[in-house]
């Protein structure tokens, strides 16, 4: 079975998760979620938002989830850095785990230069 991991600060995660909830209430709908893991950050993105969040993570992959399902998820776990792992079909935060729709890249390449440095990292959660 496939997985990779990733590790990300809560608070910053949960400001840029606060952001595109304010956008979708204006949208007035319920949103998916696209999550991309890319080498330093992740990619957040929802119709007619996207947004950059670093983290160290392992591995390319994206996964899908309802917004404000993984804001919850995001929410109720204690810490101040959260250390995921992708699993297909299935994200664990600790002990728990929720349903996504995940898809795993040998490498995910963008044609503009990533803000973030790149880090070279074995991830342990």
């Amino acid at each position: 079975m496939k997985s990779t991991n990733f590790i990300v600060a809560k608070s910053e995660l949960l400001q840029a998760l606060k952001s595109l909830q304010k956008i979708e209430r204006v949208a007035r709908k319920k949103s998916t979620l696209e999550v991309t893991l890319i080498e330093g950050y992740l990619e957040l993105s929802i119709p007619g938002a996207q947004l950059k969040v670093s983290a160290l993570t392992k591995g390319g992959a994206k996964f899908t989830s309802q917004l404000w399902y993984y804001n919850d998820f995001v929410k109720s776990a204690s810490g101040e850095e959260l250390c995921f792992t992708l699993v297909e079909n299935g994200l664990n935060l600790g002990r728990t785990t929720i349903l996504v729709k995940s898809i795993f890249l040998n490498q995910i390449k963008y044609s503009e230069a990533s803000p973030f440095p790149l880090i070279t990292l074995i991830l342990t959660c």
